[in-house]
């Protein structure tokens, strides 16, 4: 499965941020069960609410539109016309779209379902066979292997993750500004030879995607940590708490906010198609933290919308 290196960095960095502290005091089934309730308030609530949202916005959206076929999301029939399976594919989408009604999620989709269910039996294999165990999972991941929908590939890379932690590795480890340097050029080198070889439509593009992802994910904390030591990279506190409203609102509004600029304006020309690209994209961010900030303000009771953080 083809992806950008920000998917797996994710995977891997959520495993990582899961089993912290794991070498130190170990991980039991209280440890589990504590961590598994909160992935309920912070995952599962939220995960449920914003899909369910999005269907009614889709079928308000829809029923203003006369059931227009432009407004149905792609690879779905129109709400209209929904059997009680189509409301199951529309949360949990166990057929060939891979995507709930709210896209993004699948990714959270996945972290409730690893989290909760592969964590615990991961501990251990990890644990006590970790780097056999990554490689049983590797190998099912180059067979697009799946459970429930969840494909190996996002459990591999969480439990590459998290075997960092079990391990005690120390991600943001003491590296020279030279040596970030290195990291920072091979981690370009390797996107420039993913890119010229997709540009190629070679048939040994995705082995130049693999090398990118890999090199990313073993390079990328080294080549930050100099500069975040220095205080060059700081964390934002006000968009960070913004960040998943933002992550779990912005497709749908954007899609819906596409479709009907098109409908009225009907673009032609390259400088106007251009100009919505850029338009579009950012008077959603600027909606979406308009209404995170309103739930924050006046509205604290929505806080499960962000997974009881505001």
């Amino acid at each position: 499965m083809p992806m950008v290196a920000a998917v797996p960095l994710f995977f891997f960095m959520s495993g990582y941020l899961y089993f912290v502290g794991a070498a130190d005091k170990g991980f039991g089934f209280l440890a589990w069960k504590k961590k598994s309730w909160n992935r309920v308030k912070s995952l599962i609530v939220p995960y449920i609410a914003w899909n369910l949202i999005i269907l009614a916005l889709y079928t308000v959206v829809q029923h203003l539109t006369g059931n227009s076929s432009a407004m149905s999301k792609e690879g779905y029939k129109l709400i209209a016309d929904y059997q009680f399976i189509d409301y199951l594919k529309a949360l949990w989408a166990f057929d060939h779209s891979g995507a709930p009604m709210d896209g993004p999620l699948w990714f959270v989709r996945n972290l409730i379902v690893i989290s909760i269910v592969f964590t615990f039996p991961l501990y251990y294999c990890l644990k006590y066979a970790g780097i056999i165990s990554l490689i049983a999972l590797f190998l099912g991941s180059r067979y697009d292997l799946h459970f429930a929908n969840i494909s190996l590939v996002s459990i591999f890379y969480f439990a590459l993750g998290a075997l960092g932690a079990i391990k005690n590795f120390d991600l943001f480890t003491n590296v020279s500004e030279r040596t970030s340097k290195l990291f920072g050029f091979a981690i370009l080198g390797t996107l420039i030879l993913k890119i010229v070889f997709c540009v190629l439509d070679s048939p040994i593009e995705p082995y130049f995607n693999s090398l990118y992802i890999y090199t990313t994910i073993a390079l990328i904390f080294g080549f930050l940590a100099p500069y975040i030591k220095k205080g060059v990279l700081k964390p934002m506190p006000t968009l960070a708490s913004a960040s998943f409203f933002i992550y779990a609102m912005h497709k749908p509004v954007q899609v819906i906010f596409r479709r009907c600029s098109f409908a009225v304006l009907h673009p032609q020309s390259e400088a106007l198609l251009c100009a919505l690209n850029i338009l579009i994209p950012a008077i959603v961010i600027l909606l979406c933290l308009l209404m995170f900030y309103i739930i924050k303000r006046y509205m604290t009771w929505l806080k499960f919308l962000n997974g009881f953080r505001l």
